[in-house]
């Protein structure tokens, strides 16, 4: 792949990875921002700083440094990932219930 080509590529996931955050936070894409996520893992391109102070609140670490969409990616991901099994097992505790 030209340098070129990698640069569009980042520079389109950026934006996925954009719209994806907004759309998330307006109350839908959870699956879009967790594949949006994969496609900056591994991004150097600057991150906005608002767009960082956002994803740490989102994660609830305010002490994070995400300075590229790579960072936000990595910050993201895990925090996804929390956030479906605490969903998990707070199902299967009400399946129990029934």
């Amino acid at each position: 792949m030209t340098r070129q080509a990698a640069q569009a590529r980042e520079s389109s996931g950026a934006i996925d990875f954009d719209a994806a955050l907004e759309a998330y936070l307006g109350g839908r894409g959870q699956e879009a921002l967790l594949r949006a996520a994969g496609k900056v893992i591994d991004c150097d391109m600057p991150f906005a700083v608002e767009h960082a102070d956002t994803i740490s609140k989102l994660i609830d670490d305010l002490d994070i440094d995400v300075e590229t969409y790579g960072d936000a990616a990595h910050a993201i991901r895990p925090w996804f990932f929390q956030i479906r099994e605490q969903g998990a097992t707070t199902s299967r505790r009400s399946d129990r219930r029934d």
